[in-house]
């Protein structure tokens, strides 16, 4: 355990992975998701899965619109360094969080294996997918075609590259 805090009103366990990768565990008290148990791991204090997603930016601002014109999140609040966002009614697994790190260096984030390295948000039907599609083009994101039917039976995707001059 690297350090135990509280944002938002919640409490945070944070930790880092032997590897250097950073995760939180985020208590909350409004998650009806059944945990995960065992003989030794009761209810009340099992992990029910992610709580959100967070992501380190130099620019809020820039990734605020997309969040929120964009793909029609909700900004929450502040606390600190970090920005909240909520899908639809928010709460765990419908939440984004933006850390603000401004001096982070431009193009300094890693690629590897075990390094989150994308966000997938679902759309409920290809119609609306494409609808998505254009009114993010139409808001100037670089947005890669329809990557097609995924393996096992999953679904289409698109995926966007977010930088201050479109590919």
């Amino acid at each position: 355990v690297v350090k135990e805090g509280e944002r938002f009103g919640q409490k945070t366990l944070h930790f880092r992975h032997p590897a250097g990768l950073d995760f939180e565990m985020i208590e909350d008290r409004h998650d009806t998701t059944k945990g995960w148990t065992t003989k030794d791991i009761k209810a009340d204090s099992a992990v029910r899965g992610f709580h959100s997603v967070a992501m380190s930016v130099r620019d809020v601002e820039e990734q605020e619109r997309f969040l929120i014109d964009g793909l029609g999140l909700t900004k929450v609040g502040v606390d600190g360094a970090y920005h909240r966002f909520s899908i639809n009614e928010g709460g765990a697994q419908k939440t984004v969080e933006l850390i603000h790190v401004p001096d982070m260096k431009q193009g300094s984030w890693q690629f590897a294996p075990g390094i989150v390295h994308h966000v997938a948000f679902a759309v409920p039907t290809e119609k609306e997918q494409l609808e998505v599609k254009a009114h993010l083009e139409g808001m100037g994101a670089g947005v890669m075609e329809m990557a097609g039917v995924a393996q096992k039976g999953g679904g289409v995707s698109i995926h966007c590259r977010i930088a201050e001059t479109p590919a």
